[in-house]
């Protein structure tokens, strides 16, 4: 049996059982007041949910996206990738290369005021998978393995405000991360 949680149907539910009820036991649906309606409530909060995201909408606040595949030589270091300032950036990436396949994500930060640096917490790739973070403004500092065998990594890249992968396996490497903010 399919079970249904939208608002609009269960809200539609509990007033037909309030009609229902209420009229079976030979009585007459009462209108309640405004202030005692608890359907108001829930409309109101609906409604202002509503009105934040037509702002966020009008604002030009649309989720973005960047796509970055790699294909990396050995010990080959990809172009510095640019963040952008005072907003969470979701990084996401797999490594594709048969042999060292591998998946990791991180949120970062990088704040448009002094002192520049990059501010991190998420996930390394398996084997051995656990929590990296950190931050700091120096270029080659480990943020994230993309890897089994964690030799390619998410890096701060030059400037303080950038990231860059970094290849240290014996072979070429491949995969592709995303930003999301």
């Amino acid at each position: 049996m399919k079970r249904y949680t939208g608002t609009a149907w269960l809200r539609g539910a509990v007033i037909l059982s309030v009609i229902l009820i209420g009229t079976s036991m030979g009585g007459s649906l009462q209108t309640a007041s405004a202030a005692g309606n608890p359907f108001d409530k829930l409309q109101s909060q609906i409604d202002a949910l509503q009105a934040q995201v037509n702002a966020l909408i009008a604002t030009g606040g649309a989720v973005q996206s960047l796509e970055v595949p790699y294909s990396l030589a050995i010990g080959e270091i990809s172009a510095p990738i640019t963040l952008v300032t005072d907003k969470p950036v979701l990084v996401m990436g797999v490594n594709s290369t048969i042999g060292n396949r591998g998946v990791g994500q991180v949120t970062i930060l990088h704040p448009s005021v002094s002192p520049f640096f990059i501010e991190w917490v998420g996930l390394e790739s398996t084997a051995g998978a656990v929590i990296t973070q950190g931050f700091s403004g120096v270029a080659g500092t480990h943020i994230l393995f993309l890897d089994f065998a964690h030799t390619v990594d998410i890096e701060v890249g030059p400037g303080a405000n950038t990231i860059q992968l970094h290849n240290s396996n014996a072979v070429a490497q491949t995969g592709q991360i995303k930003l999301i903010y």
